[in-house]
C-alpha cells in the first residue's frame, strides 16, 4: 500500500513538472555531465532557434564570442569554491545571426571527489528587459543632462515639515543651502521679490484650491548675495492630507533671468517712448498758463515710472543752481526757489560743470571718497539712490535734473534713468517758458496801458491839429482874402492918389499877404499828409514826373529846362502821396535852375543804393551841405532871394509823405552845382 501510494505521488509529480516544462517560457534543463545525457523542454529550443545539443562545441559556438574568457572564469571559480548556484548573465548568436540576451540560474551537483557531476537550470530570455533598462538609463542619462545644461531647478517642498528641497546645481546658482526651512508665510516673503510676491501667492493658492492644475508663474527669487534672479516656477501638489491641505508638492525652476530681462528691457524702452512722447505732446501743447499742472503731471509721471521717491528740476544761472520744480509723493508742483552754488556741494557741482555727464550713485558706498558733504546728504535724508542728468550748452551748465529713490534703491538700468534727459530738458525750459510769458504778460499788459494813454493823447493833439487845420482853413483866411480885396481896389481905384510911396506900400500888403496864402495852404497840405487814409496801388513814377514835368511846362512857359526820365521806374504806395512828392522835388528843380545856363533836369533809378531808389537832380544853384538837416525842417530856407520864393513848407511836407509809405528821402548837394534828391520808395 505504501509503496503503491509512493509510486502515485511520483507520477504525480512528474506530470506536474512536465506540465510546468510545457508551460513557461524558462528554458529548463538537467545535464548529468559524467553520463552525458541532457534533458530540456522545449522552450530551450526556442532560445536558441535549434535543436541543444550536448556537445560543448555547440555551445562555445552559440555563446558570444565576446562572454567566453567571463563565463569560463566565472564558472572555473564556482567549481573551486564548491558553489551549489552559479548566476550569470551572457549573450547568444542565435542561427539567424541575432542576439539574445540570457539570464542563467543553475543548480550544482557534486560527486564524492567534488567534481560536477549535474547541472540543473533554467535560462530566461532578458533581452527586452535590458533594452528597457538601457532606455531607462538614457532617458535618466538625458534628463540629468537637461537639468545640469538648462540650470533646471527642482524642488520638493514638504508643506506640513516646513522645508524644500532644491537640487544642488540650481541652489548652487541661487547661492541658497540644498535643503532649507521655509516655515511660513514670512521666509516666503523673504526670498520672492515684494513686486512679484502677491501674484505667486494669488497662483498658489489658485492651485491649492483646485482652480489651477499646475502652480506656474514667473517670478524673481533673492539670490545668497542679495540680487534677484528671474525664475520660471512650475510645479503640482502630488499629496494632500484628507482634509485636502498640501502635504508635499513638487516641481521645477527653470532660468529665465537673460530673457526676462531683455523682455523686460525692450518692454521697458518702449513704455519710456510711449512715456516721452505723450509728456512732449502734453508740454507742447499745454497753454503757458496750464504750464504749472502740466508740469506736475509730467514730473510725476516720469518719478512713478522710474521708481523714485522724489524729482527736482534745477536752473543754472550766474553759478547758481535754483529749485525750479520739484515733485514728490503727496506733494504738489511748486516752484522752490531752494538755492545751491559750488561751495555748497564742490565735488558734485565739478564733476556736472567740468564733464558734462550724468550721474548715478545706487548706493552711498558708490560715492567717492572726495563726496563727503554728499554721503552726509544721504544718510541725514535717508536715501538710498540718487541720480542727476545735466543740461548744457555748449560746455556751459544750464540745469539738471534730480531723482531720488528713498523707499527701496534705484533698480532701472543707468542708461535707461539717463534716456529722460532730453524730456527732462524739455520740461526745464517749458517751465522757463512759462515764467517768461507770465513776466510778459505783465509787461504787455503794463505796455498796454501806456500805449492806451499815449493813444489818448495823440488823439487829443489829432483833435487840436484838425481844430487848427480848420482854423487855418476858415478863421484865417477870411481876414487875408479881405485884406487882399482892399488891397486891390486901393491898387485899382485910388492909384493917382496914392502916389510912389503908396503905390510901393500897397504892393507890398498885396505880396505879403499872397505870401501869407501859400503859407497857409502849404501847412493844410501838411496836415492832410499827416492824417489822410492811405490807398495802396501800384504806382507808374516815370509816367508821373513825365506829367507833372508838362505841367511845370505850361505853367512856367519863360523856363523850360531840359528833362531826362528813365522808363520804367514804378513803386506801391499811394498815389497822392507819391505825387506829391514828386510834385515837390521836380517844383524846386524847376525853380533853382531858373538864370543857370543850360538848365538840366534828371530823374533816375539808383539801385546801387539799395531798394527801389529814385534821384532827382538838377544842376542849379545847389546848396551849402553844412545846412543839409535844414533842409527838412517846416519853415526853414536856405535861400532867401526873392527869385526863388517859397514858403519853407514843401520838403518837410515830401518827408511826410514818403515816411507814410514807409520810403525815406535825403539830399546832396554843392553850392553853385547843383542838387539831388534821393527818394527810396516802397517796391
Amino acid at each position: 500500500m505504501s509503496k503503491r501510494h509512493n509510486a502515485a505521488r511520483v507520477e504525480r509529480l512528474d506530470e506536474r513538472l512536465r506540465y510546468l516544462a510545457l508551460s513557461t517560457q524558462d528554458g529548463l534543463y538537467d545535464w548529468d555531465v559524467k553520463r552525458r545525457v541532457l534533458w530540456h523542454n522545449e522552450a530551450m529550443s526556442a532560445l536558441f532557434g535549434e535543436e541543444v545539443s550536448i556537445d560543448k562545441d555547440w555551445w562555445y559556438r552559440h555563446i558570444h564570442p565576446d562572454d567566453h574568457d567571463r563565463l569560463d572564469a566565472s564558472l572555473e571559480a564556482a567549481y573551486e569554491a564548491q558553489s551549489p548556484v552559479w548566476h550569470a548573465h551572457y549573450r547568444i548568436v542565435r542561427r539567424d545571426g541575432s542576439v539574445r540576451q540570457l539570464s542563467a540560474h543553475v543548480q550544482i551537483l557534486y560527486d564524492d571527489d567534488g567534481k560536477p557531476e549535474r547541472l540543473v537550470g533554467a535560462l530566461r530570455d532578458i533581452t527586452e528587459e535590458k533594452r528597457t533598462q538601457a532606455e531607462v538609463s538614457a532617458s535618466r542619462d538625458w534628463l540629468d543632462l537637461a537639468v545640469w545644461g538648462g540650470e533646471l531647478g527642482v524642488w520638493d517642498w514638504r508643506v506640513g515639515e516646513g522645508s524644500i528641497y532644491r537640487n544642488e546645481r540650481w541652489a548652487r546658482a541661487l547661492g541658497l543651502p540644498t535643503l532649507d526651512r521655509v516655515a511660513d508665510e514670512s521666509d516666503w516673503r523673504a526670498l520672492v521679490h515684494p513686486d512679484d510676491y502677491d501674484k505667486a501667492s494669488e497662483t498658489w493658492s489658485a492651485h491649492v484650491r483646485g482652480v489651477l492644475p499646475l502652480f506656474e508663474v514667473e517670478m524673481r527669487l533673492k539670490r545668497g548675495d542679495g540680487a534677484y534672479q528671474w525664475v520660471l516656477s512650475r510645479g503640482k501638489i502630488v499629496e494632500r492630507d484628507a482634509d485636502g491641505s498640501p502635504v508635499r508638492a513638487t516641481g521645477t525652476h527653470v532660468n529665465i533671468d537673460a530673457q526676462k530681462r531683455s523682455e523686460l528691457g525692450l518692454a521697458f524702452r518702449l513704455e519710456c517712448e510711449r512715456l516721452v512722447s505723450s509728456i512732449s505732446l502734453r508740454v507742447l501743447t499745454t497753454p503757458p498758463e496750464e504750464m504749472p499742472e502740466a508740469a506736475s503731471a509730467s514730473l510725476g509721471a516720469l518719478v512713478r515710472f522710474l521708481g523714485a521717491d522724489q524729482a527736482s528740476i534745477y536752473e543754472v544761472t550766474d553759478q547758481t543752481a535754483t529749485v525750479l520744480a520739484e515733485w514728490s509723493w503727496g506733494q504738489p508742483w511748486t516752484p522752490c526757489g531752494e538755492r545751491v552754488t559750488p561751495a555748497d556741494i564742490p565735488w558734485l557741482w565739478r564733476h556736472l560743470s567740468e564733464h558734462s555727464g550724468p550721474v548715478l550713485f545706487r548706493s552711498p558706498d558708490e560715492l567717492p571718497a572726495e563726496a563727503e558733504r554728499e554721503r552726509a546728504f544721504f544718510e541725514e535724508g535717508g536715501i538710498l539712490s540718487w541720480a542727476a542728468i545735466p543740461f548744457s550748452t555748449r560746455g556751459e551748465l544750464r540745469g539738471a535734473l534730480r531723482l531720488i529713490w528713498k523707499q527701496r534703491p534705484v533698480e532701472v538700468a543707468a542708461e535707461d534713468i539717463f534716456a529722460f534727459a532730453g524730456l527732462s530738458e524739455l520740461l526745464l525750459l517749458s517751465v522757463r517758458h512759462a515764467r517768461t510769458t507770465a513776466e510778459l504778460r505783465r509787461l504787455n499788459a503794463e505796455l498796454e496801458e501806456r500805449v492806451a494813454e499815449r493813444t489818448a493823447h495823440l488823439e487829443a493833439a489829432n483833435d487840436e491839429l484838425r481844430s487848427f487845420s480848420y482854423s487855418l482853413s476858415h478863421d484865417l483866411r477870411a481876414p487875408i482874402r479881405s485884406i487882399m480885396g482892399f488891397a486891390r481896389v486901393l491898387e485899382d481905384d485910388w492909384a493917382p492918389q496914392l502916389g510912389v510911396d503908396g503905390k510901393d506900400a500897397v504892393a507890398r500888403i498885396v505880396r505879403a499877404t499872397d505870401n501869407l496864402n501859400r503859407l497857409l495852404e502849404g501847412l493844410l497840405v501838411l496836415s492832410r499828409v499827416s492824417q489822410a487814409e492811405l490807398e495802396t496801388t501800384s504806382i507808374d513814377l516815370s509816367a508821373m514826373a513825365q506829367r507833372i514835368a508838362e505841367d511845370l511846362w505850361v505853367a512856367h512857359p519863360h523856363h523850360c529846362p531840359d528833362v531826362v526820365f528813365d522808363a520804367g521806374l514804378s513803386c506801391t504806395g499811394d498815389q497822392r502821396l507819391a505825387e506829391l512828392v514828386l510834385t515837390n522835388l521836380l517844383d524846386n528843380a524847376w525853380k533853382f535852375t531858373v538864370g543857370r545856363p543850360g538848365p538840366l533836369v534828371t530823374v533816375r533809378a539808383r539801385p546801387d543804393l539799395g531798394g527801389n531808389v529814385v534821384a532827382i537832380a538838377d544842376n542849379g544853384i545847389g546848396f551849402d551841405m553844412r545846412y543839409v538837416d535844414r533842409l527838412f525842417r517846416p519853415f526853414e530856407r536856405l535861400h532867401r532871394d526873392e527869385t526863388h520864393a517859397g514858403t519853407g513848407i514843401g520838403l518837410a511836407t515830401v518827408r511826410r509823405a514818403i515816411a507814410r509809405m514807409g520810403g525815406d528821402v535825403w539830399a546832396e548837394g554843392e553850392v553853385g552845382v547843383g542838387a539831388t534828391f534821393f527818394v527810396r520808395f516802397p517796391v
